[in-house]
């Protein structure tokens, strides 16, 4: 049982249903049977599973074959453009002015950028190394291959950024005042 290709045709049926990345989570513990924790989605989103018994559950809460969600390679099977997608992914978390420090970064006109996005044609490789850079993504990404756009966790550093601090933002004074040593540390280390 491939757990990897679970993982991702779980994200991608989500993705498929239009479901908002923050929530895929909470919409697959709606459609699943049972108690199934946050904690244990999240975990079979990130990991997939090797428990035939949640495989089952969640073939049948996301009605498909069970073979099908463990050894489909759903991803190829909907014909999706994985760099248009991965393009619209990664665009979309820029901030106000991002697609001009972006096209500057480049050294590309942004309306070159607005003709990647409608498909009109797509960036050569060395680009696509660039534009992998500039969002912070591990070095040999290759965004016409792979599918950052289903990606459990956020990518860009951008994003990362953004889920960092909206976990902050949520922390009680408590939970502050205990993980501030901790964080003061590791940051100050860098």
């Amino acid at each position: 049982m491939d757990s990897e290709r679970l993982a991702t045709n779980l994200r991608y049926l989500l993705w498929r249903r239009g479901v908002p990345r923050g929530s895929w989570a909470a919409e697959l513990r709606r459609v699943l049977p049972g108690e199934w924790s946050q904690e244990r989605v999240r975990r079979v989103l990130s990991r997939g599973t090797q428990d035939y018994g949640e495989v089952q559950a969640l073939a049948t809460a996301l009605d498909l074959r069970d073979e099908d969600l463990m050894m489909a390679d759903l991803l190829a099977e909907g014909r999706t453009d994985v760099l248009q997608e991965n393009l619209r992914y990664l665009f979309a978390a820029l901030e106000h002015g991002g697609k001009a420090e972006l096209a500057a970064y480049l050294g590309k006109d942004p309306s070159t950028l607005s003709r990647w996005l409608a498909g009109t044609y797509g960036p050569p490789g060395t680009t696509l190394a660039q534009i992998a850079q500039f969002f912070g993504l591990e070095a040999g990404t290759d965004l016409s291959v792979i599918p950052v756009f289903l990606a459990p966790d956020p990518v860009s550093v951008q994003d990362r950024r953004r889920w960092l601090q909206e976990r902050v933002d949520a922390l009680s004074a408590e939970e502050i005042r205990d993980l501030f040593p901790a964080l003061k540390r590791l940051l100050e280390e860098r």
